[in-house]
């Protein structure tokens, strides 16, 4: 009777299929964490066009765990509830305030279909890799290549990212001037204690079976993770998680694992760690410092009422303020809960729940991998997520823990948690190369038995069809991006913007050549064409398919201000823009300016909104002081040369705001300062002192024959009245 087993040619295929897989893998990790700055649709298109290849040409030999698909296929579900009507569970505030400004959002949760649907697709692809990687099977020798290469990689990433801001390097995909590659220093900080973790088992194994050529690229390679690290980095949470998984990694290994070259070579990597970080002057062990000095102020109980707002203001800025952003995150949450916002969604949509964490940055994100998929695809689907994480982890360790080679199986475990632990503030799990290198890690720390199910010709069939399409969505990005084809639907928007500004730079171009009497560029404009128009057309389109992107809204308003009968669509779309964008202190500056020359009344009603938003980031003590002093200045310097308008803007301050007058009073001509000084300087709200310091400036300023004669009229001005008991 024949035996279910395949012979054993087909066996060594399979295991070298297997090899080829993950090793490829790798490969791909190792390009998304080194081109982590580039641009989004391309570097994305490639990553999945290897990954379908990978899946066309290396199929899993093994089929995964079904609660681990069951799970995955939920999480997919769930996210796409966004294309559900609207109109289920109710509209929220900001939605029904949009609609009346006359802006259109369509009749689903999510409100960029397009780009949630794409998002989405990345979603299924992951939920895909996570599978196919699980579904191989290698030796533990090779496991350990495998791990060695990543942590060689990663060590040599570290080692680029020290030179590279050594000696002011700049690379075309790494336009942040960040310690590494990623845009954020944190991310940076994530991968290489990934790197230094699974170091740790690598060496362990190395060490046992006598590999010293791997034990020292190992020791090499940890040993610049840790130096980055401790000394380089200014990231916080880089010691921290690199601790952590190096005290869970002893603990977890027990005596069975750990031989005594083992314990005395981690023992002195890690005491050189610990004398290092104590030793050394770094940014990061500064700012652990000030954390410190901070929570302690705050227990103490130092400051009360408006000095302690004040002390948590800057506790929390310290922190980047994350516990600001993650508050408001929280209530936009709770207004969708169950569905979320769309894929996508949460930096259109954010803005309408800032609150604690206004400020004049655009928050991409909610500082929370978790936080994150809360917002966007709702809370069932953070809880799916979070289940589908820990089932594998708990899954890996109680399938090794008692099998040879855990200690590097555990390494490479500890190493892929960093992701989902980091996650907790911050988004790591959104960089699609910290995120496939986490998986990459989970599938080498995962024990396979031979007990486990065989995938099948067709289920491996199955990963072939999925790996095509998947190649096929690559090459579609990678076209989008490079070779001319439709934009993306993420980056959609911002192509639509810039062909307006280059149709508004070309109407510009052409008048001044025009208005020269030189005659303009050759074939432009067509007969019936008009570039202006063009650029309407184009706006309108764009926001059809983006509704919540405020450049839209904004470039749609400038470009008709340019026609005579459009006044109604400058004013919808300008206050779209606003209430898109309520925090931004710039922002009515930015449409002031367009009004400017046609409407004074709506200029200044939109420097009052500018001043207004400006007052308020004083009051949440985020750097408000400094914008209100820019804000008035941008006004002042917008009005230059109106001096009505400029004398104006008097009734946009207030008259005890000393500051602010004496600004004014240095950039107005003598005639504004003699037209509008006396009345200001009357107003019961300024001091004798204040009076006499303004009187000084108008002096020094403009015509001081005005001001001598103004005291003249009027010496009281500079007596502080008496008080009640006889006192000054």
């Amino acid at each position: 009777m024949e035996t279910a087993s395949p012979p054993i040619e087909i066996m060594k295929d399979i295991k070298w299929a297997s090899v080829a897989g993950i090793g490829g893998f790798l490969l791909l990790c190792l390009f998304a964490v080194f081109t982590p700055g580039g641009p989004g649709a391309g570097t994305h298109g490639v990553v999945f066009a290897a990954a379908g290849l990978l899946l066309l040409c290396f199929p899993p030999s093994y089929r995964g765990s079904r609660t681990v698909i069951i799970l995955g296929a939920l999480l997919l579900a769930l996210s796409a509830l966004a294309f559900l009507p609207v109109g289920i569970f109710g509209k929220a505030d900001w939605r029904v305030e949009m609609e009346g400004l006359g802006l259109e959002l369509g009749s689903l949760f999510t409100a960029h279909p397009a780009q949630s649907l794409e998002l989405l697709l990345g979603l299924g692809i992951s939920v895909l890799v996570a599978t196919y990687l699980l579904g191989h099977r290698v030796s533990i020798a090779a496991t350990n290549t495998i791990a060695l290469a990543f942590v060689v990689g990663v060590g040599g990433y570290a080692l680029l990212s020290i030179l590279a801001q050594e000696n002011n390097w700049r690379f075309a995909w790494d336009d942040v001037p960040t310690l590494g590659l990623f845009p954020n220093r944190n991310h940076t900080a994530t991968l290489v204690v990934m790197g230094a973790l699974c170091g740790l088992g690598v060496l362990q194994y190395s060490i046992v079976s006598r590999r010293w050529l791997f034990a020292v690229l190992a020791a090499v390679s940890i040993g610049i993770c840790t130096w980055t690290i401790l000394g380089i980095s200014v990231s916080r949470a880089g010691p921290i998680l690199l601790a952590a998984g190096f005290v869970a990694w002893l603990l977890g290994l027990g005596r069975r694992h750990l031989s005594h070259r083992v314990v005395v070579s981690v023992l002195v990597l890690g005491g050189l760690a610990v004398l290092l970080f104590v030793a050394s002057d770094s940014e990061v062990k500064s700012r652990f410092q000030k954390t410190i000095e901070k929570l302690e102020s705050d227990e103490a109980g130092i400051g009360t009422g408006l000095e302690a707002g004040r002390q948590v203001a800057e506790a929390d800025s310290s922190f980047d303020f994350r516990v600001m952003i993650h508050r408001d995150a929280l209530a936009m949450i709770a207004d969708e809960p169950w569905i979320g916002v769309g894929q996508g969604m949460f930096r259109y949509v954010f803005p309408q729940y800032r609150n604690h964490s206004a400020n004049n940055k655009l928050a991409l994100h909610p500082e929370s991998d978790w936080l994150f998929v809360a917002a966007e695809s709702g809370i069932v689907a953070a809880l799916v997520l979070f289940a589908g994480v820990l089932y594998l982890f708990v899954y890996a360790f109680r399938r090794g823990r008692k099998r040879s080679g855990w200690a590097l199986r555990l390494s490479c475990l500890l190493a892929a948690t960093v992701v989902p632990v980091h996650g907790l503030f911050d988004v790591p799990g959104h960089r699609v190369g910290l995120a496939y290198s986490a998986l990459l890690l989970l599938a080498l720390g995962t024990r396979k038995s031979r007990k486990d199910p065989s995938l099948g010709w067709a289920g491996r069939l199955a990963f072939q069809v999925a790996g095509a399409l998947v190649l096929m969505f690559g090459f579609h990005l990678i076209r989008s991006e490079w070779l001319g084809g439709v934009p993306s639907a993420n980056a959609r928007a911002e192509v639509v913007a810039e062909e307006i500004r280059e149709l508004y730079s070309q109407d510009v171009d052409e008048q001044a050549k025009i208005a020269a009497g030189q005659p303009p560029n050759a074939g432009s404009p067509k007969k019936g064409e008009d570039k202006l128009e063009l650029a309407l057309a184009l706006a309108e389109e764009g926001i059809k398919a983006a509704p919540l992107d405020p450049e839209l809204h904004y470039l749609r308003g400038v470009i008709a201000l340019y026609f005579d009968d459009k006044e109604d669509v400058v004013e919808r779309s300008f206050a779209i823009q606003r209430q898109l964008d309520p925090t931004w202190v710039k922002l009515p500056l930015r449409q002031a300016k367009g009004w400017l020359p046609i409407d004074r009344d709506r200029t200044l009603a939109l420097w009052a909104d500018a001043m207004r938003r400006s007052a308020k980031l004083t009051q949440r003590s985020g750097g408000g002081e400094r914008q209100s002093a820019l804000v008035w200045v941008g006004i002042l310097a917008q009005c230059k040369g109106d001096p009505a308008l400029y004398g104006r803007t008097l009734d946009l301050v207030d008259r005890s705001d000393t500051e602010a007058l004496q600004v004014w009073i240095q950039r107005a001509s003598p005639a504004l300062c003699l037209a509008h000084l006396p009345r200001i300087l009357s107003t019961e709200s300024l001091g004798a002192i204040e009076r006499g310091k303004l009187i000084e400036l108008w002096k020094k300023s403009g015509n001081a024959v005005d001001a001598e004669e103004f005291l003249a009229e009027h010496p009281d001005l500079l007596i502080e009245p008496k008080s009640p008991t006889g006192g000054q």
